[in-house]
């Protein structure tokens, strides 16, 4: 478990962050990177692996909450941030995107 490999096979890039903010910032685009990758492994497994999708589903739900929670502690820690946090969310994840399923990563 060298820890240079695990990153390299990573879906996220791990970048420091230089203040609470950076670093919080980056944990949620990781986590957001992580939901989407859930995504696709239940869209992979579909009716034909129902066992393995239910775990993944929950496991899914447990990564939502945790972007969740970092997306309102960078809301309290910089509230003047809404409009960049709103960009860290999938479209179809904000009231009033038309564009299900497009990211608004940046």
């Amino acid at each position: 478990m060298d820890p240079a490999v695990v990153a390299q096979a990573s879906h996220t890039e791990y970048k420091e962050g230089t203040s609470l903010v950076d670093m919080i910032r980056e944990d949620l685009v990781a986590e957001r990177i992580a939901v989407a990758t859930y995504r696709e492994i239940i869209t992979y497994f579909g009716q034909a692996d129902p066992t393995s999708r239910t775990m993944i589903e929950a496991i899914l739900a447990q990564e939502e909450e945790h972007a969740d929670e970092l997306a309102d502690l960078l809301f309290a820690v910089e509230p003047d941030t809404d409009n960049n946090t709103r960009r860290l969310y999938f479209a179809d994840e904000i009231p009033g995107q038309s564009d299900a399923g497009q990211e608004v990563l940046s």
